[in-house]
């Protein structure tokens, strides 16, 4: 039985013993598979090599769509090359079938760990002004880093809000909202993943706003700022070893203006060395290319028993950009801000990122995600996350007086999750991903991500405390508490 808002996603059965596939469907007569959904849905296919094996292979397409009728009966060999999936059921109505398998002798090899590596390079040098244009400057200030940092180390996860200063981000939401598809590249295989992310080619360059927040996340700068939010030392030229001593400026509305200029003048003496030093390359992480993803219903990424078998150390980073709840307001000065109330995503839209580890029932953590903030997750060996699929009532906004916003007279700005749903186009949700890996001078220390109390770092089976902690901030506004020394754990 499939109950309404579930599904079942791309595999193939393949396991030993397994010949042939069967439903019989008990539908009800009055079954609509446009209204209800639920249809079988059959893969096109191809080999992952072209060495002329022929027992491993990964879907491609959607080649075949059967809606469920009652006394229905389906079966298909099962194979390499047998992927399927049940659509998402979304009437009011149960899918309820009956299903299973004839068994036999296998005729192919079983292999579920065959899937292709991760590219890594390596950090690039950007100019510093980059970095003070797009980074709230709240989380330059060395007492609210000091809170950030305590937090990160009591469960080796955090989110920060309002990470991207403000103009900065709306610019960015409007940029991305109005890209080509020719630039948003399928990402595939089905098994594995679907979504679409960024593809810059010489036909359809990718704006320059977007450039730039790909090279800010890339950049040996950002390895420094995470670095001092996390203390985890991911660069050399990280002042986490003596930020804790340094003399601050407390201001409870720290704008670009009035921020630390003690700590923003160390800040760009630490972004000059990082331009022009002779910096020893090979102890800086790899990272993966970061992508700028576009999600709507129906994206999700899976994983295989082969993301369970990762032996890397690695902070990872997502951006939740735009889609996730959070709405505006406008003041007397008619300047847009951003309003708390409903600013993370629904969870019954899927849409969380979940991290499980290899051996264990329970999820480690569930990341729910909110426009503009920055989750960072210390993650180690025999750790893996996916997206949970995000079904079809991501389409469905509860009514809004106060939809229309206007950031000013010229520039009329729609309520930021809403504006798809007026045009009657998909929902789209926005982030950035990105991955930094442990350091290349000596892949087995584990110790090359150092806290900044210069404890040994510590590495945990589950969250004894499954906190998700928010700094709830506007640019150049905080409301960290806490401010005891603890140690950097990992969720592993």
């Amino acid at each position: 039985m499939i109950a309404v808002l579930n599904y079942l996603l791309c595999h193939d059965d393949k396991l030993d013993g397994r010949r042939v596939a069967f439903i019989w469907y008990l539908v009800p007569d009055s079954w609509d598979s446009q209204i209800d959904g639920g249809e079988l849905q059959l893969f096109e296919s191809q080999p992952i090599t072209d060495d002329g094996n022929d027992e491993n292979f990964f879907p491609t397409k959607i080649s075949t769509t059967i809606p469920p009728k009652r006394n229905m009966f389906m079966f298909f060999e099962v194979s390499p090359r047998s992927f399927h999936q049940v659509a998402e059921v979304f009437g009011h109505s149960k899918r309820l079938s009956l299903h299973g398998w004839f068994h036999g002798p296998s005729l192919w090899t079983v292999d579920n760990n065959i899937m292709p590596s991760v590219e890594k390079i390596s950090p690039i040098h950007i100019e510093e002004e980059l970095v003070y244009q797009w980074i709230n400057p709240v989380y330059f200030d060395t007492e609210q880093l000091r809170k950030i940092r305590r937090k990160f180390c009591r469960s080796s996860e955090i989110q920060l809000t309002n990470f991207i200063k403000t103009d900065k981000w709306i610019e960015l939401v409007q940029c991305l909202k109005s890209i080509s598809t020719h630039n948003w590249l399928h990402c595939g295989p089905p098994n594995r993943r679907n979504y679409h992310c960024l593809f810059n080619t010489d036909l359809n360059p990718i704006p320059d706003l977007c450039e730039q927040i790909i090279r800010l996340f890339k950049s040996e700068a950002m390895l420094v700022i995470l670095s001092d939010i996390t203390g985890i030392q991911l660069h050399p030229c990280s002042i986490i070893n003596d930020i804790d001593n340094t003399t601050v400026v407390n201001d409870n509305n720290i704008t670009d203006e009035n921020v630390s200029q003690s700590k923003r003048m160390r800040t760009e003496d630490t972004i000059n060395v990082i331009s022009t030093s002779d910096t020893d390359r090979n102890c800086l992480p790899y990272l993966t290319e970061p992508c700028l993803r576009k999600l709507q219903p129906g994206s999700y990424t899976l994983l295989s028993d082969a993301d369970m078998t990762d032996q890397s150390w690695r902070l990872e980073c997502l951006l939740h950009i735009h889609g996730y709840g959070l709405k505006y307001h406008s003041n007397n000065n008619n300047k847009t801000q951003l309003h708390d109330t409903n600013s993370q995503s629904n969870s019954s839209w899927g849409v969380q990122t979940v991290y499980v580890a290899d051996g264990e029932e329970d999820e480690l953590l569930t990341v729910t995600p909110s426009n503009n903030s920055l989750t960072l997750v210390y993650a180690g060996p025999g750790t893996a996350s996916f997206l949970k699929y995000i079904n079809h009532t991501t389409d469905h906004f509860p009514p809004d007086k106060n939809q229309i916003i206007r950031q000013d007279d010229c520039n009329p700005l729609i309520t930021a999750d809403k504006i798809d749903h007026m045009n009657k186009d998909p929902i789209q949700l926005f982030d950035l991903s990105i991955k930094y890996f442990e350091s290349k001078s000596d892949p087995e220390d584990v110790n090359s991500f150092r806290s900044d109390n210069k404890d040994e770092v510590s590495s945990i089976s589950s969250l004894s405390e499954e906190e998700s902690v928010a700094s709830s901030t506007q640019d150049g506004d905080s409301d960290l508490q806490n401010d005891e020394d603890e140690e950097v754990k990992v969720i592993k």
